[in-house]
């Protein structure tokens, strides 16, 4: 949960490129706010790579290529769980852009090349607008709040603008089944989401191509 506080920001009233519904309307914010759970959320600094092609062996001071340069650092001493009993760890660290460390350890399982690892990062947790969210029944019910999307879930929302948990964990979320219109190709991050959560945010607004 955010501190309690008080912050003064400059006041607001603008709808995002990818909302097609006025904000002004009754029916476009979920009355209340809704609360974010900032558990499993990325960090500003959490980076994720893609091992290339190629297998490594178990040990010390083995040579890991990335098949795209770090988004960000990697601190020494991190270890990572790549999956299927894979292990890497970084005893000097990897700096932003590396695209390969030399001194990696590899331990469990040997890597076999396109395995992913996510560094969680320490920084803070800052959600853009735009990112659909949804949580359970059961969360809803323990007064948890909202995580990122998962086709499952029960409830959902779209944050309507930027939140940094840092500062506070209630914000404002779009309506769904509300008739509520959202431009897909200016949406953030709707390229990227699964195919299962397209077709949800689908079901829950009425999704528009917008013009530019």
């Amino acid at each position: 949960m955010a501190t309690p506080g008080v912050t003064f920001v400059p006041y607001q009233r603008v709808t995002p490129a990818w909302l097609g519904s006025r904000i002004s309307d009754s029916k476009v914010v979920i009355p209340g706010g809704i609360l974010i759970a900032p558990a499993g959320l990325p960090r500003i600094d959490q980076v994720t790579f893609t091992t290339a092609a190629g297998a490594v062996t178990t040990g010390s001071a083995k040579t890991v290529v990335f098949t795209a340069p770090l988004s960000g650092a990697i601190p020494a001493g991190t270890v990572l769980d790549l999956g299927g009993g894979k292990f890497l760890s970084f005893p000097t660290g990897a700096a932003a852009a590396a695209t390969q460390i030399t001194d990696g350890v590899v331990t469990g399982v040997a890597l076999a090349g396109g395995e992913t690892g996510t560094y969680l990062g320490t920084g803070k947790v800052i959600l853009t607008g735009g990112t659909f969210l949804s949580r359970t029944l059961a969360e809803r019910d323990a007064g948890t709040g909202y995580g990122l999307a998962v086709a499952t879930d029960a409830q959902f929302t779209v944050l309507l603008h930027d939140v940094d948990l840092a500062m506070e964990d209630v914000a404002a979320g779009v309506q769904p089944l509300a008739g509520n219109i959202l431009y897909e190709n200016f949406l953030p991050g709707f390229d990227g989401l699964a195919v299962g959560l397209k077709a949800k945010l689908r079901e829950l607004y009425t999704c528009l191509v917008g013009q530019a």
